[in-house]
């Protein structure tokens, strides 16, 4: 296991490992800080890295069936917009930036967690592949930290 990831990171490796006591604890520790203390723009490192993995060579009719079928399976559908999800994987995988400018950052941040999660359950990564990720998620946000 990865050491040193951020409290959301950390939360969210554990889900995808099914370790609910760990990632019970880590959720407490990141509700204990604020969003970016806790490793929001790690999140957002790791739901770019997952996306563009995922829908590179993917069109837009991919996209809405993968939402769709996310919604489906989710047990709170309602809690994930499915325009507001689309406009997230597009935004990151084709730079259509635009189409996130006016979005809600808190929701951003929710949707990139469920989205993320989802998009690494369906990968389905040994240990290592995983902990790779999250290194790599790690090393991008703090790139994007250093060029704010």
């Amino acid at each position: 296991m990865t050491t040193g990831l951020s409290n959301v990171l950390t939360y969210l490796r554990a889900m995808v490992r099914g370790e609910f006591d760990i990632a019970k604890e880590a959720l407490r520790k990141a509700n204990e800080k604020s969003w970016e203390d806790a490793g929001g723009l790690q999140v957002g490192a790791a739901f770019y890295l997952a996306a563009r993995r995922r829908f590179v060579n993917a069109d837009l009719a991919e996209i809405v069936t993968w939402v769709a079928d996310l919604r489906a399976q989710l047990a709170e559908a309602d809690d994930v917009d499915p325009l507001k999800a689309e406009h997230l994987i597009r935004a990151m995988v084709y730079q259509q930036l635009e189409l996130v400018e006016d979005m809600d950052p808190h929701e951003v941040a929710q949707l990139e967690l469920v989205l993320t999660y989802r998009l690494l359950q369906e990968w389905e990564p040994s240990d290592e592949e995983l902990d790779r990720f999250l290194a790599e998620a790690e090393t991008l946000a703090a790139d994007w930290k250093q060029d704010d």
